[in-house]
């Protein structure tokens, strides 16, 4: 029985870490067990915790980005820049 409960704890933090790669967020898992399996569990959480913040700071830099660029003014200063590293003279000083 008490070996049981032990893996049973380690199949449930296995099957939530296997989630993690193919971008599916597991939820929080109960932190119980022996000392070394909850300080592990409890290490999967804020991890998991961590992640989900990551990548929603993520979402929202490159929302901001693609905004940026559509704005017309920052698509003729890229332009410029570009064209500024390049061959292309007569294109920067029209602009």
């Amino acid at each position: 029985m008490i070996i049981f409960r032990l893996t049973r704890q380690l199949r449930i933090l296995t099957h939530a870490a296997c989630a993690i790669g193919p971008g599916e967020p597991p939820g929080k898992l109960d932190e119980a067990g022996p000392r070394e399996i909850w300080d592990l569990t409890k290490g999967f959480n804020q991890m998991t915790v961590d992640l989900n913040r990551l990548d929603s700071d993520r979402r929202l830099m490159l929302a901001g980005i693609s905004h940026d660029l559509q704005t017309p003014l920052t698509r003729l200063r890229t332009a410029l820049e570009l064209a500024a590293l390049g061959t292309e003279a007569e294109s920067w000083s029209g602009m």
